[in-house]
C-alpha cells in the first residue's frame, strides 16, 4: 500500500489488537502490553503477559549455557521447554520470507538444546525426558541422527524393545528416503535391540 494508506491501515489494526489485548483500555491511557521504542512497537517483557516464544527462548539458552554439574536445573528448563506447545511459527500463517531467519532461529535454538538435555536426561536414567526430547528434535529435523540414537536408546533402558526397533526401523527409512547411509546401524545398537548376531547368521563347522 501507499505510505499514507499503509499508515492508516496499521493504526486500525493496532486498534483491534489492543481491544483483544486490553478490553478495559482507555482511548487516553497507555498500553501496559504495547511498548513503543524507537519507532518500534514491542510487546512488553516488564508485563504479566506470557509468550511461547520467549519462554522457548528462555528455557533453550539455560539448556546450553548451564555447565554439566548443574544437571538437576538443566533437566528442569528442559522439562519445561518440552511441555511447551510447539505449532507453527505464528500459526503457520503466509507472512512472507523475512520470517524464516526467525523460524530457523527458533528451530536450531529447539534442536540444539533438546539433543544437550536428552543426552543429560539418559544419562541421569531419566528415559522419559530422553524420549521426549528426542521426539521434540525429531518435530523440526527428521533426519537428527543424535535425536532419533535419543528416542532408540531411551526405549531400550527403559525396557520398550518393541518400540526401540520400530523407532530404529524409522530412522533407517527416514535416511533411506534421504538418500544417505546411517551410522546407526552399529553391531552394538542391533545387539541391544536383540538383533545381532542376525537369526539368519549360520555357523558352518568343518571337519578336518
Amino acid at each position: 500500500l501507499p505510505d499514507k494508506d499503509a499508515g492508516r491501515n496499521l493504526r486500525v489494526t493496532l486498534t483491534h489488537l489492543l481491544d483483544v489485548l486490553e478490553p478495559d483500555k482507555t482511548k487516553a491511557s497507555r498500553s501496559l502490553f504495547i511498548v513503543e521504542t524507537d519507532g518500534s512497537l514491542l510487546l512488553s517483557r516488564t508485563s504479566d503477559l506470557r509468550v511461547d516464544l520467549w519462554e522457548l527462548e528462555r528455557n533453550a539458552n539455560a539448556v546450553l549455557t548451564l555447565p554439566d554439574h548443574e544437571r538437576p536445573a538443566m533437566l528442569a528448563h528442559a522439562r519445561r521447554m518440552v511441555d511447551l506447545d510447539h505449532g507453527p511459527l505464528l500459526s503457520g500463517a503466509a507472512i512472507g520470507e523475512w520470517v524464516e531467519p526467525y523460524r530457523r532461529r527458533r528451530d536450531e535454538l529447539r534442536i540444539s538444546a533438546s539433543l544437550r538435555a536428552g543426552r543429560h536426561a539418559l544419562a541421569a536414567s531419566d528415559n522419559r525426558l530422553a524420549e521426549a526430547l528426542g521426539l521434540s528434535a525429531l518435530d523440526v529435523d527428521p533426519w537428527s541422527e543424535q535425536a532419533h540414537s535419543l528416542v532408540i536408546e531411551s526405549r531400550i533402558n527403559s525396557g520398550d524393545l518393541d518400540g526401540a526397533r520400530r523407532a530404529f526401523k524409522q530412522a533407517l527409512t527416514a535416511f533411506y528416503d534421504l538418500g544417505v547411509t546411517s551410522g546407526l546401524a552399529t553391531s552394538e545398537l542391533l545387539f541391544r535391540l536383540g538383533l545381532w548376531p542376525p537369526p539368519w547368521k549360520v555357523t558352518l563347522t568343518v571337519n578336518s
